[in-house]
C-alpha cells in the first residue's frame, strides 16, 4: 500500500481531531484509520470503509403501488425512471400551440398520514410543494397560475372530484385545476439518523464529513399523486404518480425550502422532481385549447368574456362559440356529464380590459344559455 501524500495529511488530521470523535474513542480510531486507508487507495475501484455502510443502493425506483382510495394512474410505472411516463414534446402531439395564457388553480396537497412529516418537522410540504410547482409553471409564458390554501380530498368519488374542480374553477375564474396528494415521505430506517448506535454514529459522521452519499443508508422517500382537471367539464386531463428518494441527514427541524433543505440530498431530489412535474404539466396544458366563460343575458347583443389582456387577448380577435350542456350520465346512476357543442357562429372582441373583454356575435344573433369562447 502506498504512503499518504503530504498534501493530504493536514485535512485528514483535521477530520480526525473533530470534537465529536473525542466522545467515541474506539469509533474515532476506526474512522481515522478508514480515512487514511481510503486516501491511500484512491486509484482502486472501491474505497475501504466499514462493512456496515458498504451498501450500494440501486437507481431511484418508481412507486408501483397506489392506495385503494386513490384512482389508478393512466399508465404503468417504468422500473428505472422517476417520472411515470417520458415527457412528450408539445410539438409532437399538438397541431398548433395557442399563444394565449391559460389559467390554472393549484390547491394545497393533502397528506395521507400526518406522522409522515415528523422526521425533520416537514409539515409545510402540503403548501410548499404546490408553491414550488407554481413557480416552475410561471416561468413559462403560456401559463398563469394561482395558489389556494385548501385541497381536494382524494378519497372522494369521481363525481365529487369533478364537481369540486368545477366549483373551484368557477369561483377563481380559471380554466384548469391541479390537485395533489402526498402518498409517502417516510424514512426507510429513522433510527439510523435519530437513534444511531456507536457504530452507526461513526458511519453517519464519516458520510457527513466526506459528503459521500452513494453508500449512505439514511434514505427518505417522496411519493406524490397529481391530478389535473378541466375546470369546465371536471374531466381529468392528467393523472400520474411520481416518486423520488434522497439521503436525509438533517438534525433538528429545518424548514422546507430553507437553505439547509436546499443543500440536502433529499431536497435536491425534490427540486429535480418538481422540474419534471412542471415539464409534464406544461406539455399537457400546451395541447389544450384556450377556453373562457361567457356572461350573456337574453336579448343583449353584447357579451362579456371572462378573460382579457392578461391572457393575451386583443381587440379584433375572433373566437369559436361553444354551448355548455349538462346531461344525465348514461353509465352512472344519479350522475351528470358536461358536454361542449360547437355552434356555427363566431365571437369578435370589441374592447379588451386586463381581466375581461366585451364581444359580439359576428352574425348578429343573441345567446340564451351557457356558452364558452374557445381559441385553438
Amino acid at each position: 500500500m502506498g504512503s499518504t501524500p503530504a498534501g493530504m495529511a493536514t485535512p485528514l488530521l483535521t477530520s480526525c481531531r473533530h470534537p465529536l470523535l473525542t466522545l467515541l474513542p474506539g469509533a474515532g480510531f476506526l474512522f481515522c484509520l478508514g480515512l487514511f486507508m481510503a486516501s491511500a487507495t484512491q486509484s482502486q475501484a472501491e474505497p475501504l470503509i466499514p462493512e456496515d455502510i458498504a451498501y450500494q443502493p440501486g437507481p431511484r425506483p418508481v412507486s408501483d403501488t397506489t392506495p385503494t382510495s386513490l384512482p389508478p394512474p393512466v399508465a404503468e410505472p417504468e422500473p428505472d425512471a422517476i417520472r411515470m411516463e417520458p415527457p412528450v414534446a408539445p410539438t409532437d402531439t399538438c397541431k398548433r400551440q395557442s399563444p394565449l395564457r391559460k389559467t390554472l388553480t393549484l390547491t394545497s396537497f393533502t397528506r395521507l398520514s400526518p406522522h409522515m412529516a415528523n422526521a425533520g418537522g416537514l409539515h409545510e410540504l402540503e403548501q410548499g410543494l404546490p408553491q414550488l410547482l407554481r413557480d416552475e409553471l410561471m416561468q413559462r409564458e403560456v401559463i398563469s397560475a394561482n395558489l389556494l390554501n385548501q385541497g381536494i380530498a382524494q378519497e372522494a368519488t369521481e363525481d365529487q372530484r369533478q364537481r369540486q374542480a368545477q366549483e373551484l374553477a368557477r369561483r377563481h375564474h380559471t380554466q384548469f385545476v391541479l390537485a395533489g396528494s402526498i402518498l409517502d415521505m417516510t424514512m426507510d430506517d429513522p433510527g439510523r439518523q435519530y437513534n444511531p448506535g456507536l457504530w452507526q454514529g461513526a458511519a453517519n459522521l464519516f458520510h457527513d464529513l466526506t459528503t459521500i452519499t452513494s453508500r449512505d443508508k439514511r434514505t427518505r422517500q417522496l411519493a406524490l399523486y397529481l391530478e389535473l382537471r378541466d375546470g369546465f367539464t371536471g374531466e381529468a386531463l392528467l393523472s400520474r404518480r411520481y416518486h423520488t428518494q434522497g439521503i436525509w441527514n438533517q438534525q433538528g427541524a429545518p424548514r422546507f425550502n430553507s437553505a439547509a433543505f436546499h443543500r440536502s440530498d433529499y431536497g435536491k431530489a425534490i427540486y429535480e422532481l418538481v422540474g419534471q412535474m412542471g415539464e409534464d404539466l406544461a406539455n399537457t396544458l400546451a395541447c389544450q385549447p384556450f377556453i373562457a366563460a361567457i356572461d350573456a343575458a337574453p336579448g343583449r347583443p353584447q357579451v362579456i368574456i371572462d378573460s382579457g389582456a392578461n391572457q393575451g387577448l386583443r381587440a379584433g380577435d375572433q373566437m369559436e362559440l361553444y354551448q355548455l350542456l349538462v346531461v344525465p350520465s348514461q353509465t352512472r346512476y344519479m350522475a351528470s356529464e358536461t358536454r361542449l357543442i360547437k355552434r356555427n357562429s363566431r365571437l369578435q372582441l370589441q374592447e379588451v380590459y386586463p381581466s375581461h373583454s366585451t364581444a359580439v356575435l359576428v352574425d348578429g344573433q343573441y345567446l340564451n344559455g351557457a356558452f364558452l369562447a374557445i381559441s385553438d
